[in-house]
C-alpha cells in the first residue's frame, strides 16, 4: 500500500523530481509505502514532511489508484500546503515545482498513476484533461 498527497496551494500542485529508482529524473506526487502499523493519512503526511519538507493538511481523498502490474494500490489524498510553508526536496527528490494545469510535466511522470491522479485533480480544477 502506497499513500500520497497531491500538495496544493494557489490553484497549483507540487510535484517532485525523483531521485530514487524506480524512475529516477522523472515527476511525481510526494508519497510512499506504508509502516507497518501506520493509517494511510499518517503515510501520507509523513512522506510529504520526508520528501518536501512540508507539513499538510489533508482535505480529503483525490483518488485510489491501481498499480497491476506491481501489486501496488495507491491512495492519493488532497492537501492544502500553508502560505507560510517552504517546500524543499528532501533526500528522496532532485527538485520540486509547483506546476499549474497547463504546466505538468505529462510527457515525463514516474508512473501511470501518477498520470491519472493529476488527471482527476485537473479535472477537478475544472479543466481540460491533458491528452
Amino acid at each position: 500500500m502506497v499513500a500520497a498527497i497531491a500538495p496544493e496551494r494557489d490553484g497549483k500542485i507540487l510535484l517532485m523530481k525523483r531521485a530514487w529508482e524506480p524512475r529516477v529524473g522523472y515527476w511525481t506526487i510526494p508519497g510512499g509505502f506504508l509502516e507497518m502499523g501506520e493509517k494511510a493519512e499518517d503515510g501520507a503526511v509523513r512522506e510529504t514532511l520526508e520528501e518536501a519538507g512540508i507539513s499538510v493538511e489533508i482535505e480529503g481523498i483525490l483518488g485510489v489508484y491501481t498499480r497491476t502490474d506491481v501489486g501496488i494500490v495507491v491512495i492519493i489524498y488532497r492537501g492544502r500546503v500553508p502560505d507560510d510553508a517552504v517546500p524543499k526536496p528532501g533526500a528522496e527528490a532532485l527538485e520540486l515545482r509547483w506546476c499549474g494545469p497547463e504546466d505538468i510535466p505529462w510527457e515525463d511522470l514516474a508512473f501511470y498513476t501518477t498520470e491519472a491522479a493529476l488527471r482527476d485533480w485537473v479535472s477537478l480544477r475544472g479543466g481540460q484533461k491533458s491528452t
